[in-house]
């Protein structure tokens, strides 16, 4: 997963949660601490391909969220 961020400082530090949607409707959550202005992270092995990823899915960080292939 890469995850890119604009108009905060290099200094920037947030945990943002994402939701990690599995098979038989599993549900899963990670939290990333992002920092300065892109993170690449490989999420933990699981026993199936995630179904769906949903970042900040608790709106709990206040931002704007852009999907795009990786």
């Amino acid at each position: 997963m890469r995850v890119k961020q604009s108009e905060v400082p290099e200094s920037f530090k947030m945990l943002v949660p994402v939701k990690v949607t599995l098979d038989n409707n599993r549900v899963t959550r990670v939290r990333l601490m992002m920092t300065g202005k892109e993170l690449t992270v490989e999420l933990p092995l699981y026993d199936s391909e995630p179904d769906d990823l949903l970042f900040n899915d608790l709106r709990s960080v206040l931002c704007t969220v852009k999907t795009e292939s990786f």
